[in-house]
């Protein structure tokens, strides 16, 4: 029982890398503006996928429902839509800061030219620069949540209502949330690093990365979109 255990965590952490769950989470973190505001992100997905898989494995096991591959191929087409939303969120912002060239001169006298977006502008050597956000992203719980209904969360409920006790998959689900929480928090510090540092140094890759992320999270939805969208006809 302890391999099955220690084998849940490990799915955990392994799950956060899928396609979908990267292009969800990246597109929520190109905004940020620290990489600890972007773990907070990655945290707060795998919490809220976690509540949700906890909440309808005990509903499988204390009232013996059960999701039903339809259901789950609706929740997929759900999460592609979502993924398409937020894609176009990013590319719409960078849209609207647009971008341009400046010369910044010193105090000192010396100037040197660097590219700015019009967010920038309003928060650069300002103390805006310096605010921080406090309190649960409950959007990013809630992108996490719609993701745990959906394909493979599914499947993971159906192999933890299939293990000997109650008990047994209540902790096989919570190991499996734990692992996921780690593998996305360590997911999005490896994208909020370059974004980090570029957005320091490199405003045009900065914007390159960004409009990236967004284009691929639109592409990864509609494909899934597209391969559940039967399951509403």
């Amino acid at each position: 029982m302890t391999g099955i255990l220690l084998l849940g965590f490990l799915i955990g952490m392994q799950h956060a890398f899928e396609a979908d769950h990267v292009a969800a989470v990246s597109s929520m973190v190109t905004s940020g503006s620290s990489v600890r505001r972007a773990v907070k992100h990655g945290l707060a997905w795998g919490l809220g996928h976690s509540l949700i898989l906890g909440a309808v494995t005990g509903l499988m096991i204390g009232f013996g429902l059960s999701v039903g591959e339809g259901w789950s191929s609706i929740f997929e087409f759900g999460v592609g839509l979502m993924l398409v939303v937020l894609g176009a969120r990013v590319l719409l912002r960078l849209w609207r800061e647009g971008g341009a060239w400046r010369v910044h001169k010193h105090s000192d006298g010396k100037a040197h030219v660097h590219f700015v977006t019009a967010e920038s502008e309003r928060t650069a050597h300002g103390p805006a620069e310096h605010a921080h956000r406090h309190g649960l992203p409950l959007g990013t719980i809630s992108i996490g949540m719609v993701h745990g209904l959906a394909g493979s969360g599914s499947i993971l409920m159906m192999t933890a209502v299939g293990l000997d006790t109650p008990s047994d998959a209540i902790l096989y689900v919570l190991l499996f949330g734990v692992g996921s929480m780690i593998g996305m928090g360590v997911l999005s510090a490896i994208i909020a690093v370059p974004l980090h540092w570029t957005s320091k140094s490199l405003k045009v890759g900065n914007l390159a990365i960004q409009g990236a992320i967004g284009l691929v999270a639109i592409v990864i939805g509609i494909t899934i979109a597209a391969e559940n969208a039967s399951a509403l006809m």
